[in-house]
């Protein structure tokens, strides 16, 4: 873990403890406060600590797959390709995350695996993550290679 990285981290918890406290403590008050303003205040905060808790803990570890289907002329020829970008690899994506990522890869079955850049953040250390994507090598049939 970088530098860096501890800092970000640092920031996010104590937004989230001290917005949870906040919140813990103005819902407690709701009895004695019915207020336009305390109401506004509980489900501004309310929101804000959502957003920040699903865009640091939840969404990063999401695996995104979108299917699309392009005609390749007259022939009717099919091939799946499967496009990787935005990886990330890093500090809060290690290689865990990335056996996932070939798991997911596996079962959608493409001819053709590219992948589009973003590989890591900024750390050449972090390359090794990405090791699981070695195993994609390990395929036959009809398989036309990772690039």
């Amino acid at each position: 873990m970088t530098l860096e990285s501890l800092f970000f981290d640092l920031i996010i918890f104590f937004f989230l403890g001290a917005v949870g406290f906040a919140l813990y403590h103005w819902i407690s008050e709701i009895k004695s406060q019915k207020s336009a303003w305390h109401y506004s205040k509980i489900i501004f905060l309310g929101l804000a600590w959502i957003i920040v808790f699903y865009g640091s803990f939840i969404e990063p570890q999401i695996i995104t797959a979108r299917h699309e289907t392009i005609k390749l002329g007259e022939s009717g020829a099919r091939i799946r390709i499967a496009v990787l970008a935005d990886t990330h690899a890093g500090p809060y994506k290690g290689e865990r995350f990335f056996t996932r990522v070939v798991k997911r890869l596996k079962l959608e079955n493409p001819d053709l695996v590219v992948f589009a850049g973003d590989y890591i953040d900024h750390d050449p250390k972090d390359l090794a993550a990405l090791k699981p994507f070695a195993k994609l090598y390990d395929r036959s049939g009809k398989y036309l290679g990772t690039y």
